[in-house]
């Protein structure tokens, strides 16, 4: 569970857990809402660009923010595999290191969502994908 941010309808902010799955349709709803699609279609088959970018930020965003498995990641994305989820993952994970405006976007859902960068449940790298060592000392 994470704690959100959540309105207080008496006025001010509240923290209120939230299980995984239900920050997985919260970030899902979010995502479809910030890039102008519908729900159904961030969750569907097509792969054009406009709709195969912000179902990798959703990825990434689930992934990052929720204790899911990369499998139950990719049930709340229309049933997609896990490799897929992880391909989604490192493209957005490698894109926030080089490109602003991925950067702007993601750090601007988070704000959405009541979350931060810091708060991460996954580290930049999914622990089946550290490196390995080469030699006694750790060097690759």
């Amino acid at each position: 569970m994470i704690a959100l941010l959540e309105n207080n309808p008496c006025g001010g902010l509240l923290n209120a857990p939230v299980s995984d799955a239900e920050m997985a349709a919260r970030i899902v709803r979010t995502v479809a809402e910030y890039y102008r699609l519908t729900v159904e279609e961030l969750e569907g088959p097509r792969r054009p660009e406009r709709i195969a970018f912000p179902r990798q930020v959703a990825m990434w965003l689930i992934r990052s923010f929720t204790r899911l498995s990369l499998a139950s990641v990719g049930e709340h994305l229309g049933r997609r595999d896990h490799g897929t989820v992880l391909h989604g993952w490192r493209t957005i994970n490698d894109r926030l290191e080089i490109c602003r405006q991925t950067a702007r976007e993601v750090q601007h859902l988070m704000n959405l969502l009541g979350v931060k960068y810091e708060d991460r449940l996954h580290n930049p790298a999914p622990a089946n994908e550290q490196p390995t060592t080469h030699n006694k000392h750790g060097q690759l």
